[in-house]
């Protein structure tokens, strides 16, 4: 089954909408582990963190070229 641009893009945009629920679990647990003082799963989630921030980063970005590929084309044809 071919896909159009569009339909990548809002699986793309879906995707990162669930890495937005993800992070909102770990920042719930990031707020338990600042409270029970456990530095090392402080850490931990940090890090899980800084990775699912930049997933969801790079998806968005990804969803953003596909839906506007046609249309970044087109100017570069004007200009």
């Amino acid at each position: 089954m071919q896909k159009s641009l569009e339909e990548l893009s809002e699986e793309y945009f879906k995707a990162a909408e669930g890495i937005s629920e993800i992070i909102a679990k770990y920042r719930k647990q990031l707020q338990e582990a600042y409270r029970s003082k456990n530095y090392l799963k402080t850490y931990d989630i940090k890090r899980k963190l800084a990775v699912l921030y930049d997933q969801k980063q790079e998806t968005v970005a990804t969803a953003y070229e596909l839906k506007n590929y046609y249309n970044k084309s087109q100017e570069e044809k004007i200009a």
